[in-house]
């Protein structure tokens, strides 16, 4: 994974807000706090309309908000929340570094899928695809499709020729993104664990550059 310093306090803002308190994790997780984030910025969403489209209960929508407060991330003016220049930060950062797109695939479960694409070392082996697919399954997600993009090229070792053939294709429109590194794809509605996967991701490399 490439990181930097704005990549690592980025994961460090993030990870204060989802940290356990008081014994327990709260009900929302990374997902929700930069989506929180963006909604603020794009819309000075209070707490009920957090609520609902978060999908989350009014109590976990209060305590995200007070969380975000708490950190610096959004200010509070009246009724009603606004994003700060740190917030801002963190969600500028997030749709720089991480790069998700929606797709289609003629595949069973993932006729809708997300596809994220991650800057590293190209995972051409399978003992690097096990490792990346076992952090998904950790998070959440029990399928995914994982591969990697080598300047221009996609591939997804272990899958049969025509298995790959039909994951690869649909993803060529997104071949320039990166010119090296893993390719993620999961169901739709693993979207979250996505989120999730991703900043475990960019959390381990920033302890390996401390």
């Amino acid at each position: 994974m490439v990181c930097g310093k704005k990549e690592c306090r980025i994961v460090e803002q993030v990870m204060n807000i989802v940290r356990a308190e008081r014994g327990g994790y709260p009900s929302f997780d990374c997902y929700h706090v930069v989506e929180a984030l963006r909604l603020v910025k794009e819309k000075g969403a209070g707490r009920p309309y957090l609520s609902y489209i978060l999908g989350i209960g009014d109590a976990s929508a209060k305590t995200l908000i007070k969380r975000l407060r708490e950190f610096g991330l959004v200010k509070q003016v009246g009724r009603h929340s606004y994003i700060s220049d740190l917030g801002e930060m963190v969600v500028e950062g997030f749709e720089e570094s991480m790069h998700i797109y929606s797709s289609k695939l003629s595949i069973e479960g993932f006729e809708e899928c997300n596809v994220l694409f991650l800057k590293m070392k190209p995972p051409k082996d399978l003992t690097s695809i096990h490792r990346l697919r076992d952090v998904i399954i950790s998070r959440g997600c029990d399928e995914s499709i994982v591969g990697f993009v080598d300047n221009g090229i996609i591939g997804f070792p272990g899958l049969p020729r025509g298995l790959e053939k039909k994951v690869s294709n649909p993803l060529l429109m997104f071949g320039g993104v990166i010119e090296q590194g893993a390719v993620v794809v999961v169901p739709s509605k693993c979207k979250k664990a996505l989120y999730s996967f991703f900043i475990s991701i960019m959390r381990d490399c920033c302890n390996e550059i401390k």
